[in-house]
């Protein structure tokens, strides 16, 4: 986004602040993700926005039957991960193919902050109040 930005204003000589154009760029990405007009938006037109993915899906197969551990860790909410994947996998069980599985990260924060990690229900997409999970 930032490089076509600054592409657009390149080809059509037009002067700008690159602190103004980072500033700008990075405020309106963090706008649509925390809005969730972005994930709304991909979701709409899912087979536009997302291919399906056999190869990755192979990939992750034979990692794993080779022992690997394999986790998946992104900012993304649970329901928007979960019908992407379901989509470019062409499968409901996507998440077997993880041994641990983060959504709603809020990186970079995560790696620093001591935040509880909250189960979410797969099928509503809802999470378990921390106090349940503390007690299973």
């Amino acid at each position: 986004m930032l490089s076509d930005t600054i592409q657009f204003f390149v080809d059509n000589d037009i002067r700008f602040n690159p602190t103004s154009v980072y500033e700008d760029v990075s405020t309106s990405v963090t706008n649509l993700h925390k809005t969730g007009v972005l994930h709304k938006e991909v979701m709409k037109n899912i087979d536009k926005n997302l291919s399906k993915s056999t190869e990755k899906k192979e990939l992750l197969t034979k990692l794993q039957k080779g022992g690997k551990k394999l986790f998946l860790l992104t900012n993304s909410d649970f329901r928007f991960v979960d019908e992407g994947m379901r989509f470019m996998f062409d499968d409901d069980n996507w998440r077997e193919l993880f041994d641990v599985i983060i959504t709603s990260a809020k990186k970079p924060t995560f790696y620093s902050a001591h935040r509880p990690f909250r189960e979410v229900d797969p099928k509503t997409g809802i999470q378990f109040p921390t106090y349940l999970l503390e007690t299973m």
